[in-house]
């Protein structure tokens, strides 16, 4: 039996610790930046946070969501100083281990630090391109991670967060943060937690222009576009209008929108890099300056870019893989499962691309044959399967481009796509066309909730939700597509979406549009290579394929065709003319060494195409058929 001061003794000690936990979450720290340098690619902040005296240690952001890396580009970093409220600095020791861990001592009687920032911009890593922040004398993307500490032991939700942001004279500035003021181009936002404000970028600059989408019954929607030009700012409003639609099927489509509002952010710029990176309640879009005035440049990349990373507000971020869920910016991250974050977001992006009319269906088709195209050739499925690339994606995204098929790249995106789409036929097809990857999708990533509570998933619960729409061996299904070697990739798919793939001497309008833009060849499907207007071969080389035989590599130089100097045209004219003269002479520069490389190959150009299959129903058609009612 206990004492009565037992029993008190236990109990002040719980109130103790509830005082220290809730003292722990009301944690609050005052954020400063100075934007106003922006234009001479330098940032400014400073963290005021409250400290007890004693060994104190804090980070810099070095797993930042949405890059799958620990690259936080700490290589930027300027200048850092630690002091006290009253001024007096504080000496501070790196950790010879562990870069972006910073220790310090906290004086007696100090009850508030003020750590200074000083941060170099537009320097980005191969891995931290869409984390870093950006500006020049017109125009500016800030990311918060840049110009960020924090202690150690709170959990990021946890930390609570006010910040204010002044901007060059005449900027201006747009963000999902809450605002609670703005004058004389200073921004006063509301108070948040470190996640949010880590998750939150700003789009800063002379030329801004708001748009507010067409929800229809969803959570409101704007973007918010930024360049050096304003003219390039005046977009068509049919495109205006093809966004506001792909916002509503994505609403029919996940059956919720479980943000206040969210934000399209678009640099439309030469000068900033081509980027894309989700948060939750907006995304950071880098296109070029009049990319989003052109109908080719919507045709490609360009064209599913803001798609890709609204469908992320969903897939990745309100719900993410458990071993991609943090409580702080320095623990490693499990990435294995970026087959089903990324993977069935570039699906999704697709999806919602054509449904919202930004591409027509029989664009689609094309870049679909390019896509089953490119992975039928891919070697590394030899011994790599997909599941490794997913969980050494930052590896691989800053690897050589010599021999791309043999390495693998990131292949979790598009691979990851046909896998989505082979789950999508085999619930219609099982169904008779009752069911489909949209009743998973709004089961799995349509839970409703609130978007400040992440919910993390694992393999069996995406299992457990697939049976539900309909009974299968889904766990055999990923482990033959995901986690297993294969010598050829699967083509069940293409049958089932009532289609068969043939190969034609023309390519397509799609391919032809690349070749262009890309100032490049393609003899992919015939030789195994391709080649640029420089006359170098790519790293894209097919092992096993004429090129690939007869000993050519990548990064030589081709300077002759057939005995005659090179150009992209007799190169092409080269390959068609195989089916005379049974090869293709290519005269080459290694070096300092010349090389002359006799191809056998006779069966001229031959480029990848789906064609229906009037036996079997359009199952593509009616994956894409729109939902939103005209």
């Amino acid at each position: 039996m206990y004492s009565r001061y037992a029993v008190q003794s236990v109990f002040t000690t719980l109130l103790l610790t509830l005082f220290l936990s809730l003292g722990a979450y009301s944690q609050t720290l005052n954020v400063t930046l100075d934007a106003r340098n922006l234009p001479r690619r330098l940032l400014h902040s400073t963290i005021e946070m409250p400290v007890k005296p004693g060994p104190f240690t804090f980070w810099y952001p070095e797993w930042i969501p949405g890059i799958h890396a620990p690259r936080g580009p700490i290589q930027n970093m300027a200048g850092l100083t630690v002091e006290t409220a009253d001024g007096v600095s504080i000496p501070w020791t790196r950790d010879p281990l562990q870069r972006y861990r910073f220790d310090c001592v906290v004086p007696e009687g100090t009850t508030t630090l003020r750590i200074s920032l000083d941060y170099i911009t537009n320097q980005p890593s191969t891995n931290s391109k869409g984390v870093d922040s950006y500006g020049n004398s017109l125009l500016g993307m800030v990311n918060w991670n840049t110009v960020l500490v924090y202690p150690d032991g709170s959990a990021s939700s946890d930390l609570r967060v006010t910040a204010t942001l002044t901007v060059p004279e005449d900027w201006k500035a747009a963000t999902s943060l809450p605002l609670t003021s703005s004058e004389s181009g200073v921004y006063q936002y509301g108070d948040v937690s470190f996640t949010e404000i880590m998750d939150s970028p700003v789009l800063l600059g002379a030329y801004l222009r708001s748009i507010p989408l067409d929800t229809g019954d969803g959570a409101p929607v704007s973007l918010h576009l930024g360049s050096e030009a304003e003219q390039a700012l005046q977009i068509k409003d049919e495109l205006i209008d093809k966004y506001s639609k792909m916002v509503q099927e994505a609403y029919i489509l996940f059956g919720n929108t479980h943000y206040e509002r969210y934000d399209f952010l678009v640099t439309c710029s030469n000068d900033l890099p081509y980027s894309g990176l989700e948060h939750l309640r907006s995304s950071y879009n880098g296109v070029g300056e009049r990319d989003l005035m052109k109908e080719e440049k919507l045709k490609s990349w360009v064209g599913y870019l803001l798609p890709h990373e609204y469908v992320h507000s969903w897939c990745g971020k309100y719900r993410r893989p458990e071993g991609m869920v943090r409580s702080n910016f320095h623990t490693a991250k499990d990435t294995r499962l970026l087959w089903v974050y990324e993977g069935l977001t570039q699906y999704l992006g697709h999806v919602l691309t054509v449904r919202s009319g930004i591409w027509d269906l029989e664009h689609y088709r094309e870049v679909l044959a390019g896509n089953l195209g490119s992975y039928m050739r891919q070697e590394g499925r030899k011994w790599r399967p997909l599941e490794d690339t997913a969980g050494d994606s930052y590896h691989l995204r800053g690897g050589s481009p010599s021999w791309s098929k043999l390495r693998r790249g990131q292949d979790y995106y598009n691979e990851g796509l046909l896998f989505w789409l082979d789950v999508d036929t085999l619930i219609r097809e099982k169904t008779e066309n009752k069911k489909s990857l949209d009743d998973f999708v709004a089961a799995f990533l349509g839970k409703s909730g609130d978007d400040s509570e992440m919910l993390g998933y694992d393999e069996s619960e995406i299992l457990a939700v697939l049976n539900e729409v309909v009974p299968y061996d889904w766990s055999d299904l990923i482990t033959h597509w995901i986690k297993s070697t294969q010598e050829s990739l699967p083509l069940d798919v293409v049958g089932r979406l009532g289609y068969r793939l043939e190969y034609t001497s023309e390519p397509g309008d799609y391919e032809r549009d690349r070749e262009k833009e890309g100032n490049y060849a393609s003899a992919y499907h015939s030789l195994g290579m391709s080649i640029s207007d420089s006359g170098a071969v790519h790293g894209t080389l097919v092992p096993g394929m004429a090129a690939d035989s007869a000993g050519l590599a990548p990064g030589m130089k081709v300077i002759g065709v057939n005995g005659k100097k090179f150009t992209l045209d007799r190169f092409r004219d080269g390959v068609k003319d195989t089916t005379t003269r049974n090869n293709i002479e290519l005269l080459t520069l290694d070096g300092d060494v010349f090389k002359t490389f006799v191809i056998d190959y006779a069966d001229g150009a031959r480029y990848l195409h789906l064609v229906r299959d009037d036996a079997h129903p359009d199952r593509l058609e009616i994956i894409l058929k729109a939902r939103v009612k005209p």
